[in-house]
């Protein structure tokens, strides 16, 4: 199993919310004996080390569980230039890239993480800070741009409230949302010779848009507006679809709202039961 992790996880495996050290550590066993890999975002980075809340020693705490946990020799991209370069790939007519860091970002941010763990969080080197903050202005950016599509949206068409009706209404809109996702990265020219249908083939794109138009449907059936940590949430489940197989969540309406959207061998599900399934196929 490769299991992609929101922070809102890794957050709830340090403070112990819905697990315990035996639960981390039967976690930590499947790792080792390889029927677990847990690939580390780029954001996931970025929202622990420039949280500021936390005190060095204490941020150096839960970035060495997230290290403990998962393989961070080889990150995930920042979820809006992930989105961007398989929307260009596909434009060009070119396999797309892939959900992998490389180069320069990527090497600053190894030799930063050295850095947190020999100084206990004392130091943050000048490229590695730029790294993350770069990574979280790509955050800002996304989550500016998928409010303004929801609403857009929201507006254009009524989404249904039933959540029974989301696959009909998915399947009648999703490309159109798709070509306008295209569009915004700056490819819809490009994208619009092969269609809505062939974009929704990206998994990254076809979780971007099955999690907009499912949070487009709830924000309309609650009438309110979205709030930044729901956008957030999608922005991991984008990376994760990109990804792995499995997306954790320890926020039980982004649960809702991503695990409506079928992408073909991955599922959504909560940290609690992404543990209980860890434990017992340990057990088996």
């Amino acid at each position: 199993m490769i299991a992609y992790l929101a922070t809102s996880a890794f957050g709830h495996l340090y403070r112990k919310i819905d697990c315990t050290a035996a639960d981390v550590g039967a976690l930590r066993k499947a790792i080792y004996g390889r029927n677990v890999s847990i690939p580390l975002g780029l954001h996931n980075l970025e929202e622990i080390v420039l949280a500021r809340a936390l005190s060095p020693h204490a941020m150096a705490a839960q970035v060495r569980l997230l290290l403990s946990i998962s393989n961070w020799r080889v990150l995930l991209k920042p979820c809006g230039r992930l989105l961007a370069d398989d929307l260009r790939a596909v434009g060009a007519g070119a396999q797309a890239p892939g959900a992998f860091l490389r180069g320069a970002m990527q090497s600053a941010v190894t030799t930063g993480i050295s850095e947190i763990l020999e100084s206990d969080g004392e130091e943050l080197n000048d490229d590695f800070t730029e790294a993350l903050e770069a990574a979280r202005r790509e955050r800002e950016t996304f989550i500016a741009d998928l409010g303004e599509f929801v609403a857009e949206w929201t507006a254009r068409f009524a989404p249904p409230r039933e959540s029974a009706a989301f696959e009909k209404y998915f399947a009648s809109k999703a490309p159109e949302a798709a070509a306008e996702l295209a569009a915004r990265a700056g490819a819809g020219a490009e994208c619009a010779r092969y269609g809505g249908e062939a974009l929704l083939a990206l998994r990254s794109v076809r979780m971007w848009v099955g999690a907009a138009m499912s949070l487009a449907c709830a924000l309309s059936a609650e009438n309110r507006t979205m709030r930044a940590e729901e956008a957030n949430e999608i922005a991991h489940a984008i990376t994760g679809a990109a990804a792995a197989d499995t997306f954790v969540t320890a926020d039980a309406r982004t649960l809702a709202w991503v695990g409506r959207v079928a992408i073909d061998e991955m599922r959504a599900t909560d940290l609690k039961r992404f543990l209980m399934e860890t434990a017992r196929s340990q057990a088996d």
